[in-house]
């Protein structure tokens, strides 16, 4: 009988130990103030004692805007989520909010940062910025000189074409004029010749 009540004294001493413990986070992923060189897919938080299934937390950048986290579940002692997208790089902070064992809310937060590395120019767009610049000068004396000869050409030899085209008529609408005068000039000259020749003619036969 002694036996039997030391032994419910001692389970009464440690039942109050064991059931009404809060629950308090023992791990998490990412770990507390860890620097991560690349964004993290998923979200894990694990505590000392079971938590209850309306147990929730949410994530937020440093400028305190909420991250998408999808698919948060409970299992046992452990709270999960999966990072939609790709976190940029700054500081973050899971707030979690947990219901522990013995029905006490139970709230707190850790925080990591993100910090990776940015990526450098392929090769591929190195070559084709040479390559840009390769073709550049090559490119713009051509067109300068493809630009300027259809110009250059045509207007000067126009000028003399017309120019002598024109003197040529003038040449001949001159022309024209003198020898019809010439033409009606020598009827005369031949009459005056005869008369002339006739006077002299009837002079000598005077003598």
């Amino acid at each position: 009988m002694k036996k039997i009540l030391m032994l419910c004294v001692i389970l009464f001493v440690l039942m109050p130990v064991q059931a009404f413990a809060h629950s308090k986070l023992t791990e998490s992923i990412p770990a507390e103030q860890e620097t991560l060189s690349e964004s993290p897919a998923q979200i894990s938080l694990k505590y000392n004692t079971s938590i209850s299934s309306v147990s929730t937390f949410t994530l937020v950048n440093e400028s305190g805007e909420e991250q998408q986290v999808d698919n948060i579940s409970v299992n046992d002692n452990e709270l999960s989520g999966e990072v939609q997208g790709t976190l940029a790089n700054g500081n973050y902070s899971i707030e979690w909010n947990i219901i522990g064992a013995d029905g006490h809310a139970i709230k707190g937060t850790t925080a990591f940062t993100v910090q990776a590395a940015e990526p450098e120019p392929t090769e591929t767009a190195s070559n084709t910025e040479q390559d840009t610049d390769a073709t550049e000068p090559t490119e713009e004396p051509i067109d300068e000189q493809t630009a300027e000869e259809p110009t250059a050409e045509p207007s000067p030899e126009a000028t003399p074409e017309t120019s002598t085209d024109t003197s040529a008529t003038d040449v001949t609408e001159e022309a024209a004029p003198a020898s019809e005068k010439s033409a009606a000039v020598w009827p005369y000259v031949v009459i005056g010749l005869i008369i002339i020749a006739v006077v002299a003619f009837a002079m000598r036969k005077r003598k």
